[in-house]
């Protein structure tokens, strides 16, 4: 079974490589629109609200989001071709057929899977903060996604205390991780990643767009990047939290470690967490 192919007043993202991008992000990702694109042809219907795919270097994972019911045999129906239509624009990395998941999720569904990845396809006039999740994913250094988090990391926490981002020492952030929650056009939450040792990770320099507040993109932010960070073996990670921002990470299960301390002239605490614990409680609250 097949969708009716009306997708021509609808839009396909990922036209050209940015010349900023890392260069094996940019082939990688590319190559994948590319063989999607091909795949995905007759499979856009009315009821296809927008498509995003994840990947690892063994998987691919497609989410197709709709109005409507859908048949279940179509997911496998889908799974065979787009797995046929990436074997020859993959990355000779990939010696076989990859693993390829296909997940149908109805936009009304009152827990919708969440967007994680690119964007491969959206209908005209769908908002992704109104329709569906925004979507996570990893930001190269250096690209145009990473100018992005730079100056929205420079507005938020460096702006209002009279700072800015450029006076920090950012000599090392090329090494790092750099993750974001993105709608279908911009940034809307960053977070960087710094890797300490084998399995542990510090946090730093959250920050979510002052006009997205009170979406819970904050939280949508965290929760995804421990789970990516728990998929790269990362067992424990600490942050430096402002003591304003304390309770917000006791709800996600970080404990206050030692005194509080000032940093970049404001109060806080150190914080960490067992990414290994299912059951990580919240501590009292911090004192005044």
């Amino acid at each position: 079974m097949r969708l009716a192919a009306e997708y021509h007043a609808e839009q396909w993202w990922g036209g050209s490589e940015n010349s900023n991008r890392a260069a094996g992000a940019v082939s990688m990702e590319t190559k994948l629109r590319l063989g999607l694109q091909v795949a995905l042809n007759g499979w856009i219907g009315d009821e296809t609200r927008l498509v995003t795919a994840a990947w690892t270097r063994e998987t691919v994972s497609i989410i197709v989001y709709t109005h409507g019911e859908i048949a279940a045999e179509l997911a496998e129906d889908l799974r065979e071709e787009v797995a046929q239509c990436l074997v020859p624009t993959l990355d000779p990395q990939y010696s076989g057929t990859p693993v390829v998941n296909v997940a149908f999720v109805r936009l009304d569904d009152p827990q919708p899977i969440p967007v994680k990845g690119i964007v491969i396809f959206s209908r005209r006039g769908v908002s992704l903060l109104d329709d569906v999740p925004p979507h996570f994913r990893e930001i190269p250094f250096g690209s145009a996604e990473y100018r992005q988090e730079y100056e929205l990391r420079d507005e938020v926490l460096r702006r209002p205390l009279g700072h800015r981002l450029a006076d920090d020492d950012l000599s090392g952030e090329a090494e790092q991780l750099h993750f974001g929650l993105f709608d279908a056009e911009s940034l809307l939450a960053c977070v960087v990643a710094v890797p300490l040792a084998p399995g542990d990770v510090k946090l730093r320099q959250m920050a979510v767009r002052p006009d997205a507040h009170g979406q819970g993109l904050g939280r949508r932010l965290m929760e995804a990047v421990e789970q990516e960070l728990t998929g790269r073996g990362v067992s424990r990670v600490t942050l430096h939290a402002r003591a304003t921002a304390v309770g917000f990470y006791e709800k996600l299960g970080y404990r206050r470690v030692g005194e509080e301390f000032v940093e970049v002239t404001i109060p806080h605490f150190k914080m960490q967490k067992d990414l290994t614990r299912k059951d990580c409680p919240p501590t009292a609250p911090a004192h005044a």
